[in-house]
């Protein structure tokens, strides 16, 4: 018996939908932002939309524009493994700061001292609790030492990353997936950091199950708040249940082929009663 795990395709050859014409766009739309400022960009689908296999598209469709043009940077970042905002920032740069470093550049370089300051001195200003008291006294310290305020660092980070010729994409997905504090605790990191210049964030999700875990953490209008924090939406393209019930033809076809192959006859009358009137109804999606 074969088991379907129900993976998202990886490329564009396994395309059934044909998506890969909305993919290739939106790698144009990430990869031709033009100014230094920062854009969140979302793409909003429901549960077996094929929001992944899409990322999946667009990330090929970028690798392929970088073998010529190398003015980019894509950063898959999967916020699954860590405990606490604390840590959620940490994980973050520190993701950040190994993909800059590839460059192996002056520029990155400088980058990257910037990002790690910045990095010690958010965390502790944005993200304060009880177990980073003891460090955000010792950074405080630091800090008062150099005279550089959180401003002041974040004044030479941006400084830095205007200059840099690169533009960084953070490719965030299956944040519906996420527990409702985890949810925020993302948004509330791109909201700190988004003004970053030549970082670009597209952000995957469930637009009403995201809006739902924000009324719950209790953040006033959870749908004004998402609003906010992404400025150029995108919905998955709705597949036509013309093309759903051709894929699955084709699926019910070649179970019934490799049966008859056995000596198994069919009562096709039967099959074509129960598959449109039935089976065909309930589905909504290849999943």
């Amino acid at each position: 018996m074969e088991i379907n795990r129900d993976l998202p395709i990886k490329k564009c050859e396994e395309d059934l939908l044909n998506r890969g014409s909305f993919a290739e766009a939106l790698a144009k739309v990430l990869g031709s932002h033009s100014t230094n400022e920062s854009v969140v960009v979302g793409i909003f689908g429901g549960w077996g939309t094929g929001k992944t296999s899409i990322i999946n598209m667009i990330i090929e469709k970028m690798e392929k524009i970088l073998e010529t043009n190398q003015s980019n940077i894509v950063m898959r970042f999967s916020p699954w493994n860590y405990s606490s905002q604390e840590d959620l920032v940490n994980l973050f740069f520190k993701e950040l700061s190994l993909y800059i470093g590839k460059s192996k550049d002056k520029k990155s370089k400088e980058i990257i001292k910037w990002l790690s300051e910045y990095m010690e001195v958010l965390e502790c200003e944005v993200f304060e609790n009880s177990k980073v008291v003891k460090l955000l006294t010792s950074i405080r310290k630091m800090c008062s030492s150099k005279n550089q305020t959180l401003e002041d660092v974040k004044k030479n980070l941006i400084q830095e990353l205007n200059k840099y010729d690169k533009k960084i994409i953070v490719i965030i997905d299956d944040i519906d997936r996420l527990t409702n504090s985890q949810v925020l605790d993302i948004f509330q990191l791109v909201k700190q950091i988004g003004d970053l210049p030549n970082i670009i964030y597209f952000l995957s999700m469930d637009r009403e199950m995201v809006i739902n875990a924000l009324d719950k953490k209790h953040v006033g209008d959870g749908e004004k708040y998402l609003e906010k924090i992404i400025q150029i939406p995108f919905l998955v393209p709705e597949v036509d249940k013309e093309s759903i019930r051709n894929i699955l033809d084709k699926k019910v076809q070649a179970i019934i082929d490799t049966y008859s192959d056995k000596g198994e006859s069919w009562d096709l009358d039967y099959k074509q009663s129960i598959y449109y009137n039935c089976i065909s109804l309930y589905v909504k999606n290849l999943r």
